[in-house]
């Protein structure tokens, strides 16, 4: 995560708006959440898994900065 400038505060963020809001996928094979957060210019993903201790166990991070826009043809 250092290497691709991810803080553990963008993390913590991630978790948090998909455990408020509910928007996260389940992937049941891995039995991991994959979340993403966009609060600016970069859109973080987090892959992780809630612990039974109410901490969240954390598999994948990445970022980017794309923007797509709708309705465009590809």
């Amino acid at each position: 995560m250092e290497e691709r400038l991810i803080l553990m505060e963008d993390i913590q963020k991630v978790i948090e708006y998909a455990e408020r809001s509910g928007k996260r996928m389940y992937n049941a094979a891995s039995g991991h959440y994959l979340a993403y957060y966009k609060p600016a210019s970069v859109t973080y993903w987090v892959e992780y898994t809630p612990q039974d201790d109410g901490a969240f166990l954390v598999h994948k991070a990445y970022s980017h900065r794309m923007e797509i826009e709708k309705g465009s043809a590809i």
